[in-house]
């Protein structure tokens, strides 16, 4: 069962935790130590914080639950034209289990009672392109290696 959190200021070691596991795999291959991993990330991760409330102050910051334990994140901006679906991480160790699809599926729902498409953008070698495609969402333009996808109710 999923259930969403709103973020308080003592979510911070939680949310830096989250977004380093997002980043291991591309940092692995760097050849960097653990100081210089931990200061880029700490940077990255201000950056993004500072980006999420400066280009998406609508945006409402949510910790996703799965049967009570904190898995991961979701950044979600419902405007007039859309419902937008700024950032969704996970842990590893929780990606793979429905968790992601669960969600989406919620939220596909909710854009259907409303009438509302839901759009997000993702790196096309991202993964989590495959679970988009698989559920119904399109490319609608492409920006470098950005997709930017559409799904519509």
């Amino acid at each position: 069962m999923l259930s969403f959190v709103a973020v308080v200021p003592e979510d911070e070691s939680f949310l830096f935790e989250l977004y380093a596991s997002t980043r291991y795999e591309e940092l692995t291959g760097w050849g960097w130590d653990a100081s210089e991993k931990e200061s880029f990330l700490q940077m990255q991760f201000e950056f993004q914080r500072r980006m999420f409330h400066t280009q998406h102050p609508d945006a409402v910051i949510s910790i996703v639950c799965a049967d009570r334990c904190r898995v991961g994140r979701v950044v979600v901006a419902d405007r007039a034209d859309a419902i937008y679906v700024i950032d969704l991480s996970l842990f590893p160790q929780y990606q793979n289990q429905s968790i992601g699809t669960t969600y989406l599926l919620m939220l596909q729902s909710e854009a259907r009672a409303c009438g509302k498409p839901i759009r997000l953008n993702v790196q096309a070698a991202n993964r989590a392109l495959r679970l988009y495609l698989r559920l119904g969402f399109r490319i609608i333009e492409e920006q470098g290696v950005y997709h930017t996808m559409e799904w519509s109710p």
